[in-house]
């Protein structure tokens, strides 16, 4: 009995026309078997490929060849498929095509192989196809891995965006489970949605370090004896977090004050939780920062890891950092050594101020400055004014000084150099003291008082001592 068929012209491939081959020798020998009520002892084929489809799980194949593989092996196991050659094959004969007069004397096609005519435990039984690894129209399977809670925010540094980046997944998400009609296409968040991602967060979080307390919790309402957390008489709440018994059932406070959620010091969700309550609350301390937190979270070591934040905190290292100090010089003599008052004398400059001039009703306003002359010795301070700067008003200012105070042994002034960079007025001051012809007037008249008139070096305004 033989059966052929006109292949298709879709364009199918020629291992899935020997499938289909496969499958209409399957009917054929199940309609053969059942008329003459005879087992089957083996099927052959020409293909490996077809082959390995028919000892494949049809679930691991396409769509075409899993529904033929799934028709054929129901009929005719893959247990009785074997592989013959090319060169023994009858059904290649009809298949090629031949002329009938070279029909009518081919062997092959009225007795088959020459070792069909043999006792079957003779027959060739190869199986080496059973075996094999690269088959073709295999079904893409995608192997989602889930990875730790941890892995999954450990790349965020800031608690207001996780919440956010995950509340957008979640209703991508649900949105994906629901009709296109009852889907949400709102641009932005809800404060449900926040929330209720939130609390999915501080959930996974939990499961981390107290999963066995959420097992007892959920299976008998209380947590065994050995557990960290027993004191705290822990229960779950409506959305499944643990939170703090206690009895402040019926306090006048908030839920979240009578029962705070119990969080663990070392997972890096709690750690961006007290990072975003110090930025919220402007950097404050670790002491107020633990009683914020207090307001609505349990956490497990919390002391530590509120010092941990405000010390790892760039701003609050800024804000307190501990200012340089320079191990000062030692005091001149002049400084330290008991004398009369202004015997030895610095001088400076002082403003401009502005002063009313004459007595009018009206009166004009002018720039004076003021000349400090300092005791090295007490510090005593005598000041004068100043209309101008002036080499004739400095020393008129000196003249009165050394009329009231004495003649001081001597007068130590700034260099002008020392304040470039000054204010536009200060440095009219500096400019006077550093000019020639206020020095060489100056000095003329220290001499002739017997006064030791010295200038500090430039930038160093520290060598006068005071």
């Amino acid at each position: 009995m033989a059966k052929t068929k006109v292949a298709p012209i879709n364009g199918s491939t020629t291992p899935r026309l020997e499938l289909c081959g496969a499958q209409l020798l399957s009917k054929i020998m199940s309609i053969v078997a059942n008329a003459l009520s005879i087992p089957i002892s083996g099927l052959y084929a020409v293909s490996t490929i077809t082959l390995c489809w028919l000892s494949t799980p049809p679930a691991r194949l396409k769509a075409y060849v899993c529904n033929r593989v799934a028709d054929t092996v129901s009929r005719i196991p893959a247990h009785h498929w074997r592989h013959v050659p090319t060169s023994q094959n009858p059904a290649d004969v009809a298949s090629r095509g031949t002329l009938p007069r070279s029909l009518i004397t081919n062997s092959l096609w009225w007795n088959g192989p020459s070792w069909l005519q043999q006792p079957p435990s003779e027959w060739p039984a190869s199986t080496h196809w059973r075996n094999c690894k690269n088959i073709q129209e295999l079904k893409p399977f995608v192997l989602l891995a889930s990875p730790p809670l941890e892995d999954l925010t450990k790349d965020f540094s800031s608690y207001s965006s996780i919440k956010r980046i995950f509340t957008w997944c979640c209703r991508f998400i649900l949105n994906c489970r629901q009709p296109r009609e009852n889907r949400n296409f709102a641009k932005d968040l809800t404060l449900e949605e926040i929330q209720c991602t939130e609390n999915k967060l501080i959930v996974l979080t939990q499961s981390r370090f107290y999963k066995r307390e959420q097992k007892d919790l959920s299976s008998s309402g209380e947590v065994s004896k050995q557990s960290s957390i027993q004191r705290l008489r822990p229960f779950l709440d409506n959305h499944g977090l643990i939170r703090v018994g206690g009895r402040l059932e019926k306090a006048a406070l908030t839920s979240d004050q009578k029962h705070p959620i119990i969080l663990h010091h070392s997972d890096h969700l709690t750690k961006l939780i007290c990072r975003q309550s110090h930025i919220d609350n402007l950097h404050v301390g670790p002491t107020t920062l633990l009683g914020i937190l207090s307001l609505q979270y349990y956490i497990v070591g919390a002391k530590q890891l509120t010092k941990r934040i405000s010390r790892d905190c760039v701003r609050c290292r800024k804000a307190y950092a501990r200012t340089a100090t320079q191990v000062m010089g030692q005091l001149p003599h002049k400084r330290v050594v008991p004398t009369s008052t202004f015997h030895h004398t610095g001088a400076d400059f002082a403003g401009p101020i502005q002063v009313k001039r004459g007595y009018t009703r009206k009166p004009s306003y002018i720039d004076v400055y003021i000349c400090v002359f300092v005791c090295m010795a007490t510090k005593a301070v005598h000041f004068e004014i100043v209309m101008n700067l002036t080499t004739a008003d400095f020393i008129a200012a000196l003249r009165r000084f050394v009329a009231r105070r004495g003649i001081p042994e001597t007068l130590a002034t700034d260099n002008g150099t020392n304040f470039v960079g000054a204010q536009r007025e200060l440095q009219k001051i500096y400019q006077f003291f550093d000019s020639t012809e206020v020095q060489s007037t100056v000095n003329h008249f220290c001499t002739a008082q017997n006064i030791k008139w010295t200038h500090s070096p430039a930038r160093s305004p520290h060598f006068g001592g005071l």
